[in-house]
């Protein structure tokens, strides 16, 4: 199987907001709704900058090149992701996630 890494390291024309000597890495994003578990969100603020494996479907959908000139190109790949397979062990976070959610209910004084 190959592994490819899609950080890229920001560009010195691209504006830095920190004063790091090293530039930040950028990865490409993908964004999706779902109708949660049971009415709830699949995820909440506690998963923020967890990272998980997961199974991906996706197609190229079309390749580009941006040729920079001194024989430097750049390609660009677009992809349609079609399906996201999540670990099985992710029900036992299914339920981890429940529980905390009740309790934040019980808190509130909703349950």
């Amino acid at each position: 199987m190959k592994i490819i890494d899609l950080g890229e390291k920001e560009s010195t024309c691209m504006p830095s907001s920190s004063k790091s000597t090293e530039p930040r890495v950028y990865y490409p994003s993908v964004h999706f709704s779902d109708n949660g578990q049971d009415g709830k969100s699949s995820f909440d603020s506690s998963d923020i900058n967890k990272k998980l494996t997961v199974t991906v479907t996706i197609k190229l959908v079309s390749i580009g090149v941006d040729d920079k000139g001194q024989g430097k190109k750049k390609f660009q790949y677009h992809f349609e992701v079609q399906k996201i397979e999540m670990p099985d062990d992710m029900s036992k976070e299914g339920d981890r996630l429940k529980g905390r959610q009740e309790e934040r209910a019980k808190k509130r004084g909703m349950a």
